[in-house]
């Protein structure tokens, strides 16, 4: 893949004891791995492009944990798993992260 398209990759982390079950790791561990990802990209293909990388906490996303899975640990979103499946729950989890969107461009 050439390194221009690279910046239009999109992670989705979820750590393996996560999957499945209904416990979160903590938004210091979320951003610590972000933190992990974003530098090895920086290693591999430089800080313009890591900047791009876009990387979301994948998996076990409800409306009650959306916000310190999201937005306290500095992720760019969420892949929502089986919370999808609820149409309100979705609902909610969206406007949610929607919020903290708003918050975040109103800060800029």
């Amino acid at each position: 893949m050439p390194v221009s398209r690279i910046t239009s990759v999109v992670i989705a982390y979820e750590p393996v004891w996560a999957v499945g079950s209904d416990s979160v790791p903590s938004s210091d561990e979320i951003m610590e791995v972000k933190i992990l990802l974003k530098k090895i990209f920086a290693d591999t293909f430089g800080i313009s492009v890591a900047d791009k990388v876009r990387i979301l906490y994948g998996g076990s996303v409800k409306s009650s944990t959306a916000k310190q899975l999201c937005a306290d640990s500095g992720m760019d979103g969420a892949l929502v798993g089986r919370e999808s499946l609820i149409p309100m729950e979705f609902i909610k989890i969206a406007e949610t992260l929607n919020n903290i969107q708003d918050a975040k461009d109103n800060i800029q």
